[in-house]
């Protein structure tokens, strides 16, 4: 059995299905599957003869004792491939319900350099306005506009000008608070202060 943990959007769920494309897929992600999961289990389990591949286990770890059982008698590696978000309780439950049965692999998103490999390397500016999630990239569907739009229609009043500008403003002023502060500390600590 292999259990592949990560943040959301990491490539989970794309790389189970590639690695093991025989295997019966669900999702407990959708509301039907978790609420068969949690009615019964064990039937819900014994409908997968074969394994398949549980994605975002963390929301029925209930399910994990059912697993062991079945691993348990069984005895066959790569019965069930289980994904899941990286949460203490899914990483609990799994240490102590599968302890010895499962791989745990940890999976990180992709690095700028490994994006760049297959999406081309945009500017710093375009990555931060289309966000760095897989598919509001690819499809271009523009975080920073999302964000500006949420937060100048209830974030902020805007006083003529531009939404953008004043946007930037914004997510600006922490930071030109941070210098300010690091000025003052400056300022009392003398030149050298801030090198301790």
């Amino acid at each position: 059995m292999v259990t592949l943990e990560g943040p959301r959007q990491s490539g989970k769920t794309t790389l189970a299905k590639m690695a093991f494309p025989d295997k019966a897929y669900r999702s407990l992600e959708n509301p039907d599957e978790l609420l068969a999961a949690q009615t019964d289990p064990q039937g819900y389990l014994l409908d997968l003869p074969d394994g398949a591949v549980l994605d975002e286990v963390q929301r029925a770890p209930f399910l994990l004792s059912f697993i062991q059982g079945i691993v348990d008698d069984r005895n066959e590696p790569g019965l069930f491939i289980l994904t899941g978000s990286q949460q203490f309780n899914l990483n609990a439950a799994v240490s102590q319900s599968l302890a010895g049965r499962t791989a745990v692999l940890k999976l990180l998103p992709l690095t700028i350099a490994e994006t760049a490999a297959f999406r081309g390397s945009p500017d710093t500016d375009t990555r931060l306005h289309q966000g760095f999630y897989p598919r509001t990239f690819d499809h271009g569907l523009g975080y920073f506009s999302k964000v500006a739009g949420n937060r100048c229609r209830g974030g902020f009043v805007v006083y003529g000008g531009s939404r953008r500008r004043t946007f930037n403003d914004f997510v600006l002023m922490p930071y030109h608070r941070t210098l300010e502060m690091m000025n003052g500390l400056h300022g009392e600590m003398g030149p050298s202060g801030l090198d301790r």
